[in-house]
Parts: structure tokens; C-alpha cells; sequence
């Protein structure tokens, strides 16, 4: 449940799937926060009435699962408005009555000025540098938004938090790129699918499983 970045997440939860037996629906709408409120200050002006289209259909579902897992672009929402967090945490807390669990997805590690397509634009241009190496510096944006959302389920019961920034940084700098040098991102601040099926996998093969906050979905 969310937006593009709830989107860029399926193929992290498609590996936990898959090794652990469980199935999952992707109820996504770009741009659109993963909240039940009606006031939607925190939305871009142009897209605030496909935004409420978008939750009136959510509403109507989203009570059938038993497991939420939500993602979203949480610091863009909360720059906009001081809103968007309590508004978050007023959506969990209504879902959460209702007896369901609740996943939060934290946000993936931004990588400005990322150009997945480097390597075949420097065959019509070879002035053009592309380094698999770099590493991108972690934003304290994100570090800090996920520390709010990481936080806030310590002491809920059914609440859970996960998040890829271990996968993907080290020392506060982060890859966008496998270690042979496969891009993971579509965008600076989006995965690609094949690269989130990648990190799941790597995952479950690390672990030999899936991490402990999906652990319950499995059948």
C-alpha cells in the first residue's frame, strides 16, 4: 500500500514471497501517501482529487488483508507538510484496531546524480566517465524520516519496521550498483525491478530465509 515507492519494493517482497510461501497484492497509486485521512495537504495541488479517488477505492479493500505493508516517499510528504507523520500514524493506529498487522517500508537510500544508462550513452560519447564504483553519500533526510518511522513501532504491538539501507550503505555511503557492477536503480531514488528482485534474493540467500518482520506471512 502506497506509491512509487511502495511499487519499487515488489520485487524485495516477491523473493520474501517466494521463499517463504506467502502471496501479496501491490495497491499502488504514484504519488499518493498510503494514508485513510481525507485531508491530503501534503499532496501535490494537481493530484490531490486522483489521490482521493485513489483512497476511496483503498478504503473499500483494504480491510479484507490481514497484513499492511506499507512504503512511500515519506520525506518528500513530511517536507510539505507537518501533517503528514501524524497522519501516518492516525492510518496505522485505525488499521491496527481493526486487528491488522502493519509492515512500514522505509525509505531506500537517494543516489543524486545516477544515470542508469551511463554505460550506453558513453558508446556514442566517450568523453563520458561511468564509475559502478561510486558511492553515493547516505542523505540525512532519509536517515532521519526512517528514524521516526523505526521508532514509532518500538513499543506497538503489531507494528513493524524494515528497511534496505544495510543492503545498500556502508559507513553513510551507498552503491547503486551490484558488486559486478549490475544497476540496482531506475532513478536516483527509485529501484529497478530486476534490481529489487536482486537485493530480495540476496537476502533470503543471506539469511537463509526471510528477515523476522515477515516471518508470520509465511504458510
Amino acid at each position: 500500500m502506497g506509491d512509487s515507492n511502495a511499487a519499487h519494493y515488489i520485487g524485495i517482497i516477491g523473493a520474501f514471497s517466494k521463499n517463504a510461501n506467502f502471496t501479496f497484492k501491490n495497491l499502488e497509486h504514484s504519488s499518493c501517501p498510503p494514508v485513510l485521512v481525507e485531508s491530503l495537504e501534503f499532496v501535490e495541488i494537481k493530484r490531490i482529487d486522483k489521490c482521493r479517488k485513489s483512497l476511496k477505492k483503498i478504503k473499500n479493500i483494504i480491510y479484507n488483508y490481514d497484513v499492511i505493508i506499507m512504503a512511500s516517499a515519506w520525506a518528500e510528504y513530511n517536507a510539505r507538510s507537518n501533517r503528514f507523520i501524524p497522519s501516518i500514524f492516525e492510518t496505522i493506529e485505525t488499521l491496527r484496531k481493526n486487528g491488522k498487522v502493519i509492515i512500514i517500508l522505509g525509505t531506500v537510500p537517494y543516489v543524486k546524480g545516477y544515470d542508469r544508462v551511463c554505460k550506453e550513452k558513453s558508446i556514442g560519447i566517450p568523453s563520458i566517465i561511468c564509475d559502478g564504483n561510486k558511492k553515493y553519500k547516505l542523505d540525512e533526510e532519509i536517515v532521519a524520516i526512517n528514524k521516526i518511522l523505526k521508532d514509532y513501532t518500538l513499543d506497538k504491538e503489531n507494528v513493524r519496521y524494515f528497511d534496505i539501507v544495510e543492503n545498500l550503505c556502508s559507513n553513510g555511503y551507498c552503491s547503486a550498483y551490484t558488486n559486478t557492477g549490475t544497476p540496482l536503480y531506475r532513478d536516483s531514488s527509485h529501484l529497478s525491478l530486476a534490481g529489487s528482485w536482486m537485493i530480495g534474493e540476496e537476502i533470503t540467500k543471506n539469511i537463509s530465509g526471510v528477515p523476522h518482520q515477515f516471518e508470520q506471512l509465511s504458510r
